[in-house]
C-alpha cells in the first residue's frame, strides 16, 4: 500500500529532509507528477513507490557495493600476507562468499537499472552470519583485525538499508548491532584474555561507527534529494518554457495571421458586402477549428490525432477562405506511424508557408503536396508568384517554418527567387527514432 509523504520543497527544507530521514530514497525520487513548476513553491508532494532505489539512486546506492567488493577482499589479502593463510582461513572464505554475492547483486542490479530494495534483509542476514562465522572461528589475537574486515560489510548494509528506507530504519540496525557485538565477543571468547572493558570499548567503537554510517547515508540522501528535485523542476520549467513558445508561434500562424488577412482584404471588396462578409465568417470559422483542435490537444482529450492528409484538406478550406485555391496531391502515407508532435509541426509549418503565399505572392493559387520518400514525410507548398530573394529571410520562414521542423528532429527547404516564385520543402523522419 501506498504511503503519502508530507510536503516538502526547496522552499521547507526541514521537511524534505524530514522526509528523507522516514523514508530514504522514496522521497529522494519523486515521480514528476508531483513536482510543481515553481522552484520555491510549498506544493511538492512525495509518494512513496514500492522500488525505493530508482533509477535515480541507482549510483549513489551501488557505491558502498562496489567499495566493499574492491576493499574486503584487498584487506583480507594484505592481513594474510602479515599473517598468514591458516589463521586467517575462515575471513578468506567469509569474503570470497560476500564477494560472490556481490557480484551477482551487481549484474541483477545493472540489468535492472537499479538496487532492489526486498533483497537488502538478505544482506544483513549476510552480514550477520559472517561476523558471527569469523568470530567464532579465529583466534582471540587476530578478532579485532578480522572483524574489521567483515565489519565493514555490515557498514554498507547499514549504508544501503539507510539509503532505501530511510534514517530510522538505518538506526534499527544500530541497534541491533549491540546484541550482535555481544554474541561475537561471547563466541570468541576474547573478554578472557583482553578483559570485559576491552569488549565492552570493542563493542562500542562497533556501534558509533554504525550511527556514523547513518549519518553519512542520510548527507548523501539530502544531496540526492535537493539536486534531483532541483533538476526535475528546471527541467520541467523548461518543458513549460518550450510549450509556451510553441502557443506563441501557434497564434502568430493562425489567428494574427487570419486578422492580417482580413485587415489586408482589397479595396474592390468594398463594393460587395455580402461577398466580404462570408468571407470574413469563413476565416472566423476555420479558426474556431484550429483553436479548438489546439485546446483539444493541449487537454489530452484526443487520443489519438487525425490524419495529416485530413488536417492538410482541412488547410487548403482554411486558405480559400483567405482567396488562395490550394491544388491538393496527397500520396499515401503512413499517416498512424506519424508522431503527433511531428504532425502538428508539419501542418503548422504548411499553414505558415501558405500564409505567405497570400500575403506576398502576389499569386491567388498554391500546390501542396504530400509524400513519403526513404522513411521520411515531406510536404511541398509551391507557388509561382513575386518570389523574394531567400537569403533574407523573415520572421515567418525563420522562426514559423525553420525552427519548427527543427524542433522535431526535422528540416525545411527553402527556394525562392524574384519573379519565380517560392517553394517551401518540410522534411520529418516518419519514425520517432529517425
Amino acid at each position: 500500500m501506498a504511503v503519502e509523504a508530507g510536503p516538502a520543497s526547496f522552499a521547507n527544507p526541514r521537511g524534505l529532509m524530514l522526509d528523507l530521514f522516514r523514508d530514504g530514497a522514496r522521497a529522494a525520487a519523486p515521480e514528476p507528477r508531483t513536482l510543481t513548476d515553481a522552484l520555491g513553491d510549498d506544493g511538492v508532494q512525495v509518494t512513496a513507490r514500492e522500488v525505493v532505489l530508482s533509477r535515480v539512486g541507482w549510483y549513489v546506492g551501488a557505491a558502498p557495493v562496489v567499495l566493499r567488493l574492491l576493499v574486503l577482499p584487498a584487506a583480507t589479502i594484505v592481513l594474510i600476507g602479515v599473517y598468514g593463510l591458516g589463521p586467517l582461513l575462515p575471513l578468506a572464505v567469509v569474503v570470497a562468499l560476500l564477494a560472490g554475492a556481490d557480484a551477482l547483486g551487481l549484474l541483477r542490479a545493472a540489468q535492472r537499472k537499479g538496487l532492489e530494495p526486498r533483497l537488502l534483509p538478505v544482506g544483513f542476514a549476510l552480514a550477520v552470519a559472517a561476523n558471527l562465522a569469523v568470530a567464532a572461528t579465529v583466534r582471540a589475537s587476530l578478532f579485532s583485525l578480522a572483524t574489521a574486515v567483515t565489519g565493514a560489510y555490515l557498514v554498507t548494509t547499514v549504508i544501503l538499508w539507510t539509503l532505501a528506507w530511510g534514517g530510522l530504519a538505518g538506526l534499527v540496525l544500530v541497534a541491533a548491532n549491540v546484541p550482535l557485538q555481544a554474541a561475537m565477543v561471547g563466541l570468541n571468547h576474547v573478554h578472557d584474555s583482553a578483559g570485559v572493558p576491552h569488549a565492552l570499548a570493542y563493542a562500542s567503537a562497533g556501534t558509533i561507527g554504525l550511527g556514523l554510517a547513518v549519518g553519512t547515508a542520510l548527507i548523501a540522501l539530502t544531496v540526492l534529494g535537493f539536486g534531483t528535485r532541483l533538476a526535475m523542476t528546471v527541467g520541467m520549467r523548461a518543458g513549460r518554457d518550450a510549450e509556451r513558445a510553441n502557443i506563441l508561434r501557434g497564434m502568430h500562424d493562425t489567428v494574427l495571421q487570419t486578422l492580417e488577412a482580413i485587415a489586408l482584404q482589397p479595396a474592390s471588396a468594398a463594393t460587395d458586402p455580402e461577398q466580404a462578409l462570408r468571407q470574413v465568417r469563413g476565416m472566423a470559422r476555420s479558426q474556431v477549428i484550429q483553436i479548438r483542435r489546439a485546446l483539444d490537444e493541449l487537454a489530452g482529450a484526443r487520443a489519438s490525432g487525425p490524419q495529416l492528409s485530413d488536417e492538410l484538406a482541412e488547410l487548403a478550406g482554411e486558405l480559400a477562405a483567405a482567396g488562395l485555391r490550394v491544388q491538393l496531391a496527397l500520396g499515401p502515407i503512413s499517416d498512424g506511424d506519424l508522431p503527433a508532435n511531428r504532425r502538428r509541426a508539419l501542418r503548422d509549418a504548411a499553414r505558415e508557408a501558405l500564409r505567405n503565399a497570400v500575403k506576398h505572392s502576389g499569386s491567388d493559387e498554391a500546390v501542396l503536396r504530400l509524400d513519403e520518400s526513404d522513411g521520411q514525410v515531406i510536404v511541398v507548398v509551391r507557388d509561382h508568384g513575386a518570389g523574394f530573394d531567400s537569403r533574407a529571410r523573415g520572421f515567418g520562414l525563420r522562426q514559423s517554418i525553420c525552427e519548427r521542423m527543427a524542433d522535431v528532429g526535422g528540416w525545411a527547404d527553402i527556394w525562392s527567387k524574384p519573379g519565380r516564385g517560392t517553394r517551401v520543402t518540410l522534411h520529418v523522419p516518419l519514425d520517432e527514432r529517425g
